[in-house]
């Protein structure tokens, strides 16, 4: 609908949680994200909910995640040390205070399917990690809030079919 293309186009992803925390058993891996407002949370929770989209999800086996897993990860990292995780406790309010995140599209990370992030804070906050140590898995950090995954065995239609619908619902056209 025409006032869900509007909230989407115009609403920006805030944040008010952050989570930094040694991954257990073994605390050899650090995990920190930020989770979006209450808001946001609800809004992203109901527009996933729509009956085309869910309709959609139920035909091909998907599996929606809850708004409760809604979140931006920051890093995921193999290097724990104290300077690392002390920033980023030490920086917390800064960090939630400084970034706001406007959707710019969708991808596939796999069968997941995410809003795609234009968020240059956490860009910049990316490089200022990986200064202090930080790893990834991944050679470039792409800020992005997952929304659902599809089954393993998803034809490549189906995959085509998210795609073409969710982007005019963003306002966005592909490219």
């Amino acid at each position: 609908s025409e006032e869900l293309q509007m909230k989407i186009n115009e609403n920006t992803i805030l944040y008010e949680t952050h989570n930094t925390e040694m991954l257990v058993p073994t605390n050899d891996t650090l995990y920190s994200a930020i989770i979006p407002t209450g808001e946001c949370l609800d809004e992203l929770s109901w527009w996933v909910g729509t009956n085309e989209l869910a309709d959609k999800m139920i035909q091909v086996g998907g599996k929606f995640y809850s708004k409760d897993d809604y979140h931006t990860t920051l890093v995921y990292s193999k290097t724990t040390g104290a300077q690392l995780y002390n920033y980023l406790v030490e920086h917390a309010e800064t960090i939630l205070k400084n970034t706001v995140a406007t959707v710019k599209g969708i991808t596939f990370f796999g069968n997941c399917c995410a809003l795609l992030l234009d968020a240059p804070y956490l860009q910049d906050l990316n490089v200022t990690l990986k200064a202090i140590g930080a790893t990834s898995d991944f050679p470039d950090y792409i800020p992005h809030i997952t929304l659902f995954k599809l089954p393993d065995e998803v034809a490549p239609d189906d995959k085509a079919w998210f795609e073409e619908w969710l982007l005019p619902q963003l306002g966005l056209k592909p490219e």
